[in-house]
């Protein structure tokens, strides 16, 4: 699931969620933006914080995609 829909699914705001999983308020706007990808270590609490919902390939799709095609 991309990371954007689960946020305003469940109405978390990007400073609440970056709280959640110790990061930045710029570095979760960077994140649903695409420009930069979290680290191995954001990825895995992105993934345990949204209970699996969001996976370390959803945060990776959008790049790799861009790498190929973009």
């Amino acid at each position: 699931m991309d990371l954007k829909l689960y946020l305003e699914s469940r109405n978390i705001s990007h400073i609440e969620f970056a709280k959640m999983i110790g990061a930045s308020k710029s570095a979760i706007s960077n994140y649903l933006c695409y420009r930069r990808v979290p680290s191995l270590e954001i990825g895995r609490a992105i993934e345990k914080v949204t209970n699996g919902k969001v996976t370390i390939d959803d945060l990776l799709a959008y790049k790799e995609c861009e790498k190929h095609y973009g």
